[in-house]
């Protein structure tokens, strides 16, 4: 990126607050491919257009709660993160339910069927417990199978406070599993 052409450089927050086209042209140029980068490999192929249309339409809608302090690129991807858990929350769901007919498929007895249920259940609420930060990552190292450093480039937070938030979250998980 040439930081003296203002038509390849990142807008500002406070570009993008203003409702500048030009700002969000500029933007939509700057991180599409990055966006792509994000999603490709999480969803299906044919899927990876739409949530990366969907992040800049989150973002749209949420340009009024804006500060001009936020990184451009930090606020997108931290939208683009919550894009992608609302994309598999109805597929986790999906699966606990694909699970329950396998195991009554597979003639497991019913006290096993319901200790895994319950244990699925605890798991679900220690989860919405934590803060969403912490989910975030947990979700994106466990579910979505990156690293710690592919979390701290993606979320533009630094490596050392994502590790810091992943050991907090699996402490807090620890404590409030049996």
């Amino acid at each position: 990126m040439n930081q003296s052409d203002p038509n390849t450089t990142a807008p500002t927050m406070q570009e993008l607050a203003s409702r500048d086209g030009r700002a969000w042209s500029r933007l939509f140029r700057t991180y599409e491919k990055r966006l792509g980068h994000f999603f490709a490999g999480k969803v299906p192929p044919q899927d990876v257009d739409d949530m990366v249309q969907q992040t800049f339409c989150e973002l749209l809608k949420a340009n009024t709660n804006m500060t001009h302090s936020t990184s451009p690129q930090g606020y997108l991807f931290g939208i683009a993160r919550h894009v992608l858990s609302r994309y598999y929350r109805p597929r986790w769901r999906k699966e606990e339910t694909e699970l329950e007919h396998l195991l009554l498929a597979a003639d497991i007895d019913l006290e096993s069927q319901l200790s895994l249920k319950r244990q699925t259940e605890l798991l679900n609420e220690a989860m919405n417990a934590l803060p969403d930060k912490q989910k975030d990552i947990i979700e994106l190292h466990y579910l979505s199978e990156m690293s710690t450093r592919q979390i701290s480039e993606t979320l533009d937070v630094p490596f050392g406070t994502v590790c810091s938030r992943l050991r907090l979250a699996r402490n807090a998980l620890i404590d409030k599993l049996p």
